[in-house]
């Protein structure tokens, strides 16, 4: 329906996708157009349910292939493509959405009315490049902290763009999504695991202190409530903040 009857020239792409059934069009059409490309056995399987993943596949290639503009961002229309899709699910899903510290540092602002659009829509708001950033210009602080943090603390990386997150930056976004969806307390969440990792080996780009940080319980303690105070501030309400 998304694309009219399209004159169709390929056939036979599949074994069980015969001419003639009410489908075997819009199916030929489709792997022409490398939007769908079937089972590795040569199959379709035209009756076999689709799921979610696939669906949403599919609409990205549909769109690509029309050349439509995927970026566009920070817009009432972004807002309503995410309503869009989330209405796509069951009723009990619940999504997330992340702000990453890239967005963060590229000019993202954080906004309240966007937390509040995307509650309202059902989503959580999940600000932890919005409280990264925070700290490293001095617009927060850890309580009692002991470092000195500035970019390189969470975002340094050999080569590229350099807006790669460190393993610091790894575990804080676990613990911030994990306190976003169940407001479970994470401040005894393990973190030996993390301590002592190669930080040397991908992130060279300047001084790094994220490895002592990850090691300090102290620290990690600090940084743990401070996550949990941009989750509550980000996802209550107006006169709640």
């Amino acid at each position: 329906a998304m694309n009219g009857k399209p004159q169709v020239t390929a056939k036979g792409n599949f074994t069980d996708v015969p001419d003639g059934k009410w489908f075997s069009n819009a199916i030929n059409w489709a792997a022409e157009k490398n939007i769908m490309a079937g089972y590795v056995t040569g199959q379709f399987q035209p009756d076999a349910a689709i799921t979610r993943q696939q669906f949403m596949a599919t609409l990205y290639k549909d769109s690509r292939m029309k050349s439509y503009d995927s970026t566009r961002s920070g817009n009432l229309e972004t807002y309503e493509d995410a309503r869009l899709i989330m209405s796509l699910f069951a009723p009990e899903t619940v999504f997330g959405f992340y702000i990453t510290t890239y967005d963060a540092f590229h000019d993202f602002e954080p906004s309240f009315e966007a937390a509040e659009r995307i509650r309202d829509g059902g989503g959580v708001y999940i600000p932890l490049g919005h409280m990264v950033n925070d700290i490293i210009k001095g617009n927060a602080m850890v309580k009692d902290s002991e470092f000195e943090y500035n970019k390189n603390s969470f975002i340094v990386c050999k080569e590229g763009d350099g807006f790669h997150p460190n393993t610091l930056t790894g575990y804080l976004t676990a613990l911030t999504v994990y306190y976003a969806f169940t407001e479970r307390d994470i401040t005894d969440a393990a973190y030996d695991f993390a301590c002592g990792l190669d930080k040397e080996k991908h992130y060279t780009l300047g001084e790094t202190n994220h490895g002592e940080i990850l090691c300090s319980d102290k620290e990690l303690r600090s940084l743990k409530e401070q996550v949990m105070l941009y989750c509550r501030r980000y996802n209550a309400k107006q006169d709640e903040r």
